[in-house]
């Protein structure tokens, strides 16, 4: 059983209508999250590890953002080496255009090492390492358009349920009854939160569904105006590293913790577009770095991609 995954699964969905994907230049697309509840497990998980950890700390006790995201502060949390590594495996599913190496969204190697490089560091601050095992390429229409997520992931899942697979799928789409998006909108990705009851006993078959999805064309040199850097990938994996988005329950209310995270401020709401400042829990104070909404150049979550979401 893999640690901290140990809660119900859901889905984190990023969206953008077909029609930026398919444009020449695409536009900058409207970011939808839509993340079930997370379980009471789950919340309860986040709820004890945020009173068991001490109060006295520089997290807990900056009084501004600066302080909280000051080099100094993240020194102080950083491991000499990672304290938990996952093994990784990549998926390409490709349709048959895009399969070419003469398409414009073809999946280079480069871009393989690019978008595992991008995500192993962005997790450095919180002392998560990923080893990549290997990777994959498949031509299939079907797949491609994430037509058949249990056929995938049945033939291509690698390892036990501590091992993060990621399917990047060139017509990434949402499937009839998503709540709140419209079937056949193209995804950015989709992961998968902690399911409980997951041991070594534990049939494959029972966590066939647990990865990611992703559009390939996210990874760093991709054609998404505004998500061609990778960041959409270290924002679902911190899905599947069991983190909830700094806006969780929507509400500035005392007993409502957002994502539990001490140096990610409580919000009311997702952001969006690209606002020059945002305080939607007054006096909060929100660092820049990845949120839920936005482009990957002006999300606000934290300093820290893998933080908070």
């Amino acid at each position: 059983m893999r640690c901290p995954r140990l809660f119900v699964s859901t889905l984190s969905l990023l969206y953008l209508p077909l029609a930026t994907l398919c444009a020449s230049i695409p536009e900058i697309p409207s970011r939808h999250c839509g993340t079930k509840e997370p379980s009471t497990s789950l919340l309860y998980a986040h709820s004890f590890l945020e009173w068991a950890e001490p109060l006295e700390n520089d997290l807990h006790n900056a009084s501004t953002v600066q302080t909280r995201i000051s080099s100094n502060a993240k020194a102080k949390r950083q491991a000499l080496a990672p304290l938990y590594t996952i093994d990784t495996y990549m998926h390409i599913i490709a349709d048959s255009v895009s399969a070419s190496p003469t398409s414009a969204a073809y999946v280079t190697d480069s871009m393989i090492r690019a978008q595992f490089e991008y995500l192993a560091k962005s997790y450095t601050d919180a002392s998560i390492g990923y080893r990549l095992i290997g990777y994959s390429r498949r031509t299939n229409d079907t797949w491609a358009r994430n037509g058949d997520d249990l056929g995938m992931k049945t033939t291509l899942r690698r390892g036990g349920y501590s091992t993060l697979n990621l399917y990047y799928q060139s017509q990434l789409q949402s499937a009839p009854g998503t709540p709140g998006i419209p079937a056949g909108s193209i995804l950015l990705g989709f992961c998968s939160l902690p399911a409980a009851g997951v041991g070594k006993n534990t049939p494959a078959t029972a966590y066939v569904y647990d990865g990611c999805n992703i559009l390939s064309s996210t990874m760093p040199g991709g054609r998404i105006y505004g998500y061609d850097q990778g960041g959409s990938t270290v924002h679902e994996v911190g899905h599947w590293n069991g983190l909830l988005h700094t806006f969780q329950g929507n509400s500035c209310g005392s007993s409502d913790y957002g994502d539990y995270v001490a140096d990610t401020p409580q919000e009311a709401r997702s952001t969006d577009g690209c606002p020059a400042a945002k305080d939607s829990c007054p006096d909060s104070g929100v660092a820049q770095g990845f949120d839920g909404s936005g482009g990957e150049s002006c999300l606000c979550h934290s300093h820290s991609p893998c933080l908070a979401l």
